[in-house]
């Protein structure tokens, strides 16, 4: 009964929409992170072979604020996206 009620409440609307939020969210974030290091090239050191997928890892350890340290932005506009970013991921996790 116990396991019924928390199965019945993780698919919930509400549940289901903030988990819809955040992944997009982070696939935006991503997306942007990318985007600027592939095409505009402003931080040439941040990802090791510019792929998605390090882009990818770097936002999912920024939005749960993991925070390895082992990729860091180096500049300005990255770094105010990433904490866009952060700020972002606590409003979101409060609402949850």
């Amino acid at each position: 009964m116990i396991l019924r009620s928390i199965i019945r409440r993780l698919y919930s609307p509400q549940i289901l929409n903030m988990i819809t939020i955040q992944l997009l969210v982070i696939l935006a974030y991503s997306y942007i992170y990318w985007i600027l290091h592939k095409w505009h090239n402003w931080d040439e050191n941040m990802f090791a072979d510019g792929g998605y997928f390090d882009a990818l890892y770097f936002t999912v350890v920024t939005h749960f604020s993991i925070g390895y340290g082992d990729i860091t932005p180096r500049t300005r506009i990255l770094k105010a996206i990433c904490m866009s970013q952060i700020i972002i991921a606590f409003i979101l996790f409060n609402i949850i």
